[in-house]
């Protein structure tokens, strides 16, 4: 039996399919003993499938949005590492099958005068073949060639193979394949926090942001310690209560007793000692929502890039996200305090509609995105439900939320004006740190066309929803199937997470990262490292994905329901989206599927 991936789509628009990808077992036999009616097509011969599926002009898409009949549409069957488009056209009456058998023949795409091969009439055995079978000698054998002499080249690999009938031919081309895995959002930091963190050696050109240092001071206000270090003495003091191991509250007196003062005022997250700890407290249910922070000029006015004056900074869940922070990020809370002071406006060219500006760490960890103010006080509102979910992430729920590591609303004053302006900032991972991007996309499972089909897509630029299937050529990405299975479970469970707490218009985003420096062989062969890459050429687990879900704040409110109903198509509600979005992700993503 032979397990493949199948999709039906249009060849004459490049555009997602029509029909969600599927998976199929063909058997070897086309007389299998208690076979059942409804796996009738998975016994069909060669002959069968090409009379019934191929030559058959009454089939039509069962899309209803699509409908075109046969001649609109390929069939795609994807294993190992390849894949095998069949499409049908239609000949003029001066060029059809001299009778209603069914014939062969093929042309070499590699000889320079590529011309057709001598036509040959198929016979009742080789028409008799399991498609099962034929499929798999299309994908395996590699060595064959054809009789045709000097023409040295693999009749599988370099040949385009016809069948016609009548006045109806069918091409059966196979292509070798990039097969992705997948990296999902940083695991678990496994290092112990630095003992010493070194400060970064700035240029004198860098525009360094006010915004972020005015959080991370407030991070290290007293203010914002005093609330961390009751959250870890409430743990630590459950956790005593709980058994009679006392290393929580142990690190804690002796963490105070080392700085000569008292744990309220020394205790920090990482002293729970372990990811248990953290994650109890990251659920604790008297963490204080927000605490402010106010600034004088005299106090901190000096410390500021450009001279910026911080006015007031409000951080929410202080205690949560440092038990988050500690849990997930390298170094821990100490480490990101410090990358949080040094910050640069970061560009992310031609992808986002919102018009949000971005920051940058220094050494490219974080990013802060500015949301609108009404989206800051929504991810405030579901923010309990939000960490109760990270905390079973990914031990127990695999997960690709991209993680919301802090969120700031930060008042400055700058040294030009006098006037105090407002930033709403969102701190999360950077989901390509250290990682070799040739290409980014941002999938909500929505037509977003942003560009004419005259128009070139950019190497740099973030590609979208459509536009993804334009760069591929028309053509879902091939994942490995542990890779497509991986990344199924962890959106199934971000998406009923979000869509259980009323969130809508999330996106995912999507890397292609070369996991290898490259040899001449493989899925990067003729690429160079950050060159375009075109997906359909190579082979084999030369590249990977980066994905991670992002933009998870907007809730569904009266005011999407009411523009819901004025614009049908562009507001969805939660249910909607999360089957929308779960759909798409099977028409994006292709597993390859290897042998048993």
């Amino acid at each position: 039996m032979l397990r493949v991936a199948t999709c039906w789509k249009r060849w004459d628009e490049v555009e997602a399919p029509c029909l969600v990808p599927r998976e199929r077992s063909l058997n070897y036999s086309t007389e299998v003993a208690g076979a059942a009616e409804s796996n009738a097509e998975d016994n069909e011969s060669l002959g069968q499938f090409l009379r019934h599926h191929c030559f058959n002009l009454r089939r039509q898409c069962a899309n209803p949005k699509c409908g075109k009949s046969v001649l609109c549409h390929e069939q795609v069957f994807s294993h190992h590492g390849g894949r095998l488009s069949i499409k049908v056209h239609q000949l003029t009456a001066e060029h059809a099958m001299p009778s209603e058998d069914i014939y062969a023949w093929t042309v070499c795409r590699k000889c320079p005068a590529a011309k057709a091969g001598t036509r040959l009439r198929l016979s009742a055995p080789t028409l008799d073949l399991s498609l099962g079978r034929f499929l798999e000698s299309n994908f395996y054998n590699t060595v064959a060639t054809t009789r045709r002499p000097g023409c040295p080249h693999a009749l599988h690999l370099h040949h385009e193979r016809y069948f016609g009938c009548g006045s109806l031919v069918c091409s059966v081309r196979f292509q070798q394949c990039v097969v992705f895995g997948i990296t999902p959002p940083l695991p678990p930091r496994l290092l112990p926090a630095p003992a010493h963190v070194p400060a970064l050696i700035v240029a004198n050109d860098v525009q360094l942001s006010p915004a972020s240092a005015a959080a991370a001071h407030a991070l290290s206000h007293a203010n914002t310690l005093n609330e961390v270090a009751r959250g870890v003495l409430a743990i630590a003091a459950d956790k005593a209560d709980a058994d009679s191991d006392t290393l929580g509250r142990a690190a804690v007196g002796a963490a105070a007793a080392a700085s000569g003062g008292d744990a309220a005022s020394t205790a920090s997250a990482g002293d729970l000692g372990s990811h248990e700890l953290l994650c109890e407290m990251m659920r604790w249910g008297d963490a204080l929502p927000k605490v402010e922070v106010r600034s004088e000029e005299a106090d901190v006015g000096a410390s500021l890039p450009h001279g910026a004056v911080p006015v007031r900074t409000t951080i929410l869940f202080p205690a949560s996200f440092a038990a988050l922070r500690e849990r997930f990020c390298e170094g821990g809370d100490a480490a990101f305090v410090a990358s949080l002071r040094q910050a640069v406006p970061w560009y992310t060219g031609r992808g986002g509609r919102s018009g949000s500006t971005f920051l940058k760490t220094l050494d490219g960890r974080y990013i802060l995105k500015q949301v609108k103010e009404r989206e800051f006080w929504d991810f405030h509102a579901h923010a309990p439900t939000y960490f109760s979910f990270v905390s079973k992430t990914p031990t127990t729920l695999p997960s690709a939320l991209v993680k919301v590591l802090g969120a700031f609303v930060v008042e400055f004053r700058t040294e030009e004006s006098s006037k105090v302006e407002t930033r709403h900032l969102l701190c999360q991972e950077n989901l390509f740190y250290g990682k070799n991007v040739v290409r980014m996309c941002d999938l909500k499972g929505a037509r977003r066309e942003r560009k004419d089909d005259t128009n070139e897509l950019d190497e740099n630029e973030t590609v979208i929803d459509e536009n993804l299937f334009k760069f591929n050529n028309g053509y879902p990405l091939l994942l490995s199937e542990a890779a497509k299975q991986r990344l199924t479970r962890a959106l199934w469970n971000d998406t009923l997470f979000l869509a259980s707490i009323n969130v809508m218009d999330y996106s995912l985003l999507v890397g292609m990262v070369q996991t290898s420096s490259g040899s001449g062989q493989g899925a990067h062969a003729g690429v160079a490292p950050g060159a375009g890459v075109t997906v359909s050429d190579g082979r084999g687990e030369e590249w990977t994905l980066m994905v991670g879900l992002i933009d998870y704040c907007r809730q569904y409110t009266w005011k999407e329901e009411a523009e819901s109903r004025i614009k049908r198509a562009t507001v969805i509600q939660p249910k909607q989206y999360k089957r929308r979005f779960r759909e798409a992700l099977h028409r994006y993503f292709m597993a390859s599927i290897e042998k048993v």
